[in-house]
Formats: C-alpha cells, structure tokens, sequence
C-alpha cells in the first residue's frame, strides 16, 4: 500500500501534463476532420524552453516568461498549419491531404527541433519553480508545483470543456469538424475555427511545456517523447470527447510508472508502443469511445 500512495503524485503530475499535450491533438483532429499535428510535442518543448530562457537569461518575471512562452507555442502551432497543412491540403484534396498531413507533420517535428537547437542551444535546461513548498501525508509527498501542474490541469480540462460546449466557438469548432463543407455552405468562417484550434492546441502544448520545464528539464531534442505519450493517450481514452485525453492519460502514465518502478526505465516506451497496438486493433474509438471502429 506505501508503495501505491508513493506513486500516486508522480502520475497525476504526469498525467496532468500528458493530458494536456493529448487534448491538443483532440483538438486538431477533431476541428480538421481527422488532420494530426505531430509536430505538438515540439510546441511542448519551445513553450517550455522559451519561458525557461526569458527567466534564466533575461530576467524577465516569471508570470510575463510563462505567458510569453505559451503565446510563442501558440504561433509555432498556428505557422505550422499556414505554411504546411494548408497548402498540403489544398494541393491533395481533403482525404489525400490528410496523409499528406501526417508526413509534413513529422517533417515539421524534426524542422522545429533544429530551430529550436539553434535558438535555445542542445543543453538541456531546467525551468523555475512555480511553488518550492513540500507537503508530506503519510506516504504521499507532494510539492507546491505538484499541487498547481494537477490543479492547472484540471481547470484547463473544464474550462475547455465549457467553451466546446456552450460558447459561438466552441459551437463553430465541432461544426467545422463534423463537416467543413456544410459549414461553408452555410456561411460560418471555417478559416477562422481552424486557425482558433491550432493557436489553442499550440497554447495547451505550452502550458504542458512551462509546467514540465521544472520538473525534469526539457531539451531541444524532446518533442517526440511528447508527441507519442499524448497520441497514445488520447486514442487510448478516446478521441472523440475532451475527456478520452484525460482518462487516456491517467491510464497511459499510471502503467508507465508503474513498470518503471518495478522493472525498471528501459521498458517504459515499449510498453507505450505495446499500448499503442493493443488499442488500434482492439478498440480503435478508445475507452470512451464506445465500440466499434472508426
């Protein structure tokens, strides 16, 4: 039982920040019919890397360097889409471009991590902390960044939740993705809704960034652990529903950890994969998702 209460922490920060990442690519899937940006954890690694250098190198106070850098994860996000997915949409056609989509989007991964080197350096770095409290509670040990990475999560999920279901945007968003035609047909700016879902999904990618920067530091180099965990974890919830990314990732990290404690680092991405192939031939729509494929 110690053991359990010693890990419960370690996953919900986890899980908080993979959510995040997992709810971003809901986000673009969803609002371009099926579209997925690859690129998103690389948005994670600028968003954190940014905030972490304005505060380390500039002096610049720590809530201006945090929001600076979620609004620079937030660009990225939507110049990805301008440059790329747009144009390589435009060119294939919507299904075709799709495909397309998934190979500029590894492309973009590896382009953002080089700017990403050349502008922040190869060394890894380690963000401030927002909170250096500790609490202790039998064997659950938290600190105060602990506490506001789950907390932040939380309020990031629900007030998510409320603008996808009863704001004009939110209303625009899923008509955009239940079909763009239709939408078009009937005058409502599907331009401006994908714009929207990319600078959002580049915003929550930047939170997940400035929130794990000073947990375990971030590198140029580390999108792709990123892009994996929240891909894995929101078709392992279920990607049509906000919450598929939550559940997904509670269930992605808690089996990660957990065979990490107990069998040791090397495992934990192939258990990811493993994950990942269960769920694609097993239940495609994810744990939320109801049955059948999609």
């Amino acid at each position: 039982m110690s053991q359990v209460s010693e890990l419960l922490v370690p996953v919900l920060v986890s899980a908080a920040v993979t959510s995040l990442v997992a709810l971003a690519f809901h986000l673009v899937i969803r609002t371009t019919s099926g579209i997925a940006d690859f690129a998103i954890g690389q948005y994670v690694v600028v968003g954190g890397l940014a905030s972490t250098t304005m505060v380390q190198e500039f002096q610049v106070p720590v809530p201006l360097a945090v929001l600076s850098g979620i609004a620079l994860a937030s660009l990225v996000a939507l110049i990805s889409d301008v440059v790329v997915f747009r144009p390589l949409e435009a060119t294939w056609g919507l299904r075709a471009g799709a495909f397309a989509a998934v190979v500029g989007s590894v492309a973009l991964l590896w382009i953002w991590e080089q700017v990403a080197g050349l502008v922040f350096g190869e060394a890894a770095q380690r963000g401030p902390s927002f909170s250096e409290a500790r609490f202790i509670a039998g064997d659950v040990r938290a600190t105060g960044h602990d506490l506001i990475v789950i907390a932040l999560a939380g309020v990031v999920f629900v007030s998510l939740s409320v603008l996808l279901e009863r704001t004009p945007l939110g209303r625009l968003l899923r008509a955009t993705g239940d079909s763009r035609h239709s939408a078009e047909v009937l005058g409502l700016n599907t331009g401006g809704a994908r714009a929207s879902a990319f600078l959002l999904a580049g915003a929550l990618a930047g939170v997940a960034g400035v929130l794990v920067a000073p947990l375990a530091g971030l590198r140029p180099s580390g999108g792709t652990v990123f892009t994996l965990n929240g891909f894995v974890a929101l078709f392992l919830g279920g990607v049509a529903t906000p919450w598929g990314a939550l559940a997904g990732a509670g269930l992605l990290e808690a089996t990660r950890i957990v065979v990490s404690r107990f069998t040791g680092i090397f495992w934990q991405d192939y258990v990811v994969l493993l994950i990942a192939l269960v769920i694609f031939a097993l239940r495609p729509r994810g744990i939320l998702g109801g049955t059948g494929q999609n």
